[in-house]
């Protein structure tokens, strides 16, 4: 049976690699919004296909970063690969 000691650090790693991941998800989401800000605040209908394109292209970096986490029982190293 495994000591208590080893049991804590392997839950305290993967606590520090699921805040390091919600982080790295965060920026995703954020980039999107800054992406799409210009569109909210502003008349910029001539560019809202190139927006568009940003969006769907970061929209499926964050779908395949939450597809490998899935693969792979929400093993963080596999979505850090992302």
């Amino acid at each position: 049976m495994p000591n208590e000691t080893a049991i804590k650090e392997n839950i305290e790693a993967y606590i520090l690699q699921a805040e390091r991941e919600i982080s790295m998800m965060s920026m995703v989401v954020r980039k999107m919004f800054d992406t799409i800000r210009p569109l909210l605040e502003d008349d910029h209908k001539g560019s809202a296909e190139a927006v568009i394109e940003q969006l769907v292209q970061q929209e499926d970096y964050a779908d395949q970063c939450r597809k490998n986490c899935l693969a792979s029982n929400c093993d963080f190293t596999a979505v850090a690969q992302c």
